[in-house]
């Protein structure tokens, strides 16, 4: 039995809320799968990469900071 198979038995056995978390799941799945491999999904992540090489310090440091200061 394949996966599809298997995973669609074990899905029979789910109630209605863990179902609709499920649907939501696969929603999401679907929509970061377009996502990288849309045009320019990679190549802005490493423009913003780029771009952040030439900062000083590091930006989980200025994160933390700025948490701090708003309490």
């Amino acid at each position: 039995m394949g996966l599809k198979e298997r995973t669609i038995r074990e899905l029979e056995t789910l109630g209605p809320d863990d179902l609709l978390r499920i649907h939501e799941w696969i929603l999401l799945l679907k929509r970061r799968s377009a996502g990288a491999t849309s045009p320019g999904g990679m190549e802005g992540f490493a423009e913003v990469q780029r771009l952040l090489a030439s900062c000083p310090g590091e930006l989980a440091d200025d994160v933390t900071r700025d948490r701090e200061e708003r309490g």
